[in-house]
């Protein structure tokens, strides 16, 4: 038989030849719950990017949104001025006042063109 010490197998040691002590460990518990972490971690960082992006998003499309409005209403506006300055120039006292400014006459005996007349050569 050969000559060995002690030498027994423990989960937590094991001993072998000679008086020295060797301890394994067996951290699968840590090392696991170390790449979930890591996992967590990085999830994380990714949910919180993509959430600040989409905020970001979110208020950028707010201010176009406000914009857009504040055109319309601007257009609104301008709209209702056009509508008003063209009733002033339809008006008969408007239409009254270009006739006088422009020294136009009153057509006292108008002539009428009728199918009859021709106004180019026949062959």
């Amino acid at each position: 038989m050969p000559n060995f010490s002690n030498m027994s197998r423990r989960s937590y040691c094991i001993y072998r030849r000679g008086n020295k002590k060797r301890k394994i460990h067996n951290n699968v518990t840590a090392q696991g719950f170390g790449s979930v972490g890591v996992f967590v971690m990085a999830l994380m960082v990714f949910v919180g990017v993509l959430y600040l992006f989409s905020a970001n998003e979110i208020a950028m499309k707010g201010d176009q949104i406000y914009d857009i409005e504040k055109d319309i209403k601007e257009l609104a506006r301008e709209n209702e001025r056009l509508v008003i300055e063209k009733a002033e120039l339809r008006s008969l006292e408007n239409i009254e006042d270009v006739i006088k400014n422009k020294n136009m006459q009153e057509i006292t005996d108008p002539v009428y063109i009728s199918k009859e007349t021709r106004v180019a050569l026949e062959d």
